[in-house]
């Protein structure tokens, strides 16, 4: 039988290699949930995307189709006036034909702008050309999200934001826009029938908070406990494993924060998310933090 002091260096460091290695699966793993549940937020963009850019390109499709036809009316007005000086009615109806190529040039405009406003953000939503880690002002992010629910925040759900001001933080863009998506898309989910939801923004010491309150229909104390675990849900008669709150419970705590949830049935529910400000978030790093 072998003594513990014949071991070999070698077999001394495996157990430390094995734990070494199962970190990294764990870090992977981790990664490829955040990035799967990523995908699945940005398919339901999608279908709300193809709805916000189709009226706006209905627009430039007619505003440009009556521009077309205006322009060939004025080339026939100048062709039929011949070299001579045109009348004063075949002026004003020039002056008219061009006043409506311009109102139209304006509507593509700002069709044009709308369309852009779009996917801009859902560039910034994703951040797709931005580094990891960096400074996010949580209103901007709240806003690009805001902007991008606006299919599952129907009228009869009043949004109100009401931010202080508060110290950026330190995180993954793409990361923090996805808690804020799975939160309030949860919180709208929540209403059945008219009611509001709150985002509030504050400091508590060193930290930067968002508050996601509704007056949806609340969660029952015994599950607020399975709240962080994945779980089935049968929103809109659709079987399926709803991750989005173990997803943003992993974002945050990655980040160095924390999400907390206080409900009462039949009155509603407050997410409470809390990040580190940006000077206390440089010196931060958590046990699997992504860089």
């Amino acid at each position: 039988m072998k003594r513990h002091d014949d071991m070999t260096p070698a077999a001394e460091t495996a157990p430390c290699h094995d734990l070494a290695r199962e970190h990294e699966e764990l870090k992977r793993r981790q990664t490829e949930i955040i990035q799967a549940e990523k995908i699945a937020a940005l398919g339901e963009m999608t279908a709300g995307l193809i709805h916000e850019l189709n009226s706006p390109l209905s627009a430039i499709h007619n505003a440009l189709d009556v521009s077309i036809r205006g322009i060939r009316k004025v080339v026939e007005m100048i062709e039929g006036a011949g070299e001579g000086v045109a009348c004063r009615e075949e002026r004003d109806a020039i002056c008219r034909v061009l006043a409506m190529l311009e109102e139209n040039h304006a509507t593509a405009s700002a069709a044009s702008d709308r369309m852009n406003t779009i996917v801009g953000r859902l560039k910034r939503f994703t951040a797709l050309d931005e580094p990891r880690r960096q400074l996010i002002a949580v209103s901007e992010s709240i806003d690009n999200t805001v902007g991008l629910l606006g299919h599952e925040l129907p009228p009869r759900i009043r949004l109100h934001r009401e931010y202080e001001d508060v110290p950026r933080v330190v995180a993954d863009p793409s990361e923090i826009n996805l808690v804020f998506w799975n939160v309030i898309k949860n919180a709208a989910q929540s209403i059945a029938e008219d009611g509001e939801i709150v985002v509030r923004t504050r400091t508590d010491g060193p930290d930067v908070i968002v508050d996601v309150s509704d007056t949806g229909c609340g969660i029952a104390p015994e599950r607020l406990p399975l709240l962080f675990s994945p779980s089935f849900t049968t929103h809109k008669a659709a079987v399926r494993l709803n991750t989005g709150l173990p997803i943003s419970y992993n974002i945050l705590r990655r980040n160095g924060g924390e999400i907390t949830i206080a409900s009462e049935p039949d009155v509603g529910t407050t997410v409470t998310i809390r990040l580190p400000a940006a000077a206390a978030a440089i010196g931060h790093r958590a046990p699997d933090t992504v860089e």
